[in-house]
C-alpha cells in the first residue's frame, strides 16, 4: 500500500515475502471500493426473503398442503420484501451512475471511438470537460473550451487530470520507448 491507504499497483514486484502471512493478507490486494462494499451489503440482504419462508417452514410439520398454506402469508412477505429489495437496488444502481461510477465505462468508449478513428482527440475531450462541467457547476473561461487552473502550476482540476490520464496512456506508452513515464525529443 501507498501510504498506507491507497494501492500500490506500480510497484515492482507487487508481492513480496517481508512481513510474512498478516502482511500478505491485510496489507496486499484489490482496493476495496464503495460500490464493492454497498454489493456486498445487497448481496447479504438478499438472502432475507429466503429466510422468511424458510425459518416458519422449519417449524411447520404435517402434510404438505397444511404446510403450503401455513407458509403462504410468509411467501407474500419474502415477495414483498423481494420487490422492494429491487426498487431499491434499482435506485442505488442510478445513484452510482449518476454519481460518475460509470466513468470506466465512458472512458473505454471514448478509447474505442480514437482506436477505430470515429472521433479525434478533441471530441472526445470535449465532451469529457462537458460532463466534468456539468457535475462541477464550472464553466470554461476564455470562450475557448477551456477550464481553469488548479494553481499556480497550469495544472487541471484532478478529476479532468485522472480523465486525462486514463484516456491517454495507452497512446502515451506507445511513444515513451525508456518507460521512464517522460517524452523525449528526438
Amino acid at each position: 500500500l501507498n501510504g498506507g491507504t491507497k494501492p500500490n499497483y506500480t510497484k515492482k514486484p507487487k508481492l513480496t515475502a517481508d512481513g510474512g502471512l498478516t502482511h500478505t493478507l491485510f496489507h496486499t490486494g484489490v482496493a476495496v471500493t464503495d460500490e464493492i462494499s454497498h454489493g456486498g451489503v445487497v448481496m447479504a440482504l438478499t438472502t432475507i426473503p429466503y429466510f422468511l419462508i424458510q425459518v416458519p417452514a422449519s417449524f411447520m410439520h404435517g402434510p404438505t398442503e397444511d404446510i403450503a398454506a401455513g407458509e403462504h402469508w410468509y411467501a407474500l412477505g419474502a415477495f414483498l420484501v423481494c420487490v422492494i429489495g429491487l426498487i431499491f437496488y434499482m435506485r442505488l444502481q442510478l445513484h452510482f451512475s449518476q454519481e460518475g461510477q460509470d466513468k470506466d465505462r465512458r472512458i473505454a468508449i471514448a478509447k474505442k471511438t480514437l482506436q477505430e478513428g470515429k472521433m479525434s482527440l478533441k471530441g472526445v475531450l470535449k465532451s469529457q470537460l462537458q460532463i466534468y462541467q456539468e457535475k462541477s457547476g464550472k464553466k470554461a473561461q476564455g470562450g475557448y473550451g477551456s477550464l481553469s487552473q488548479n494553481d499556480a502550476t497550469g495544472s487541471p482540476p484532478p478529476e479532468v487530470a485522472a480523465v486525462l490520464r486514463d484516456l491517454l496512456y495507452d497512446a502515451f506508452q506507445a511513444y515513451d520507448k525508456d518507460r521512464n513515464n517522460e517524452l523525449e525529443k528526438s
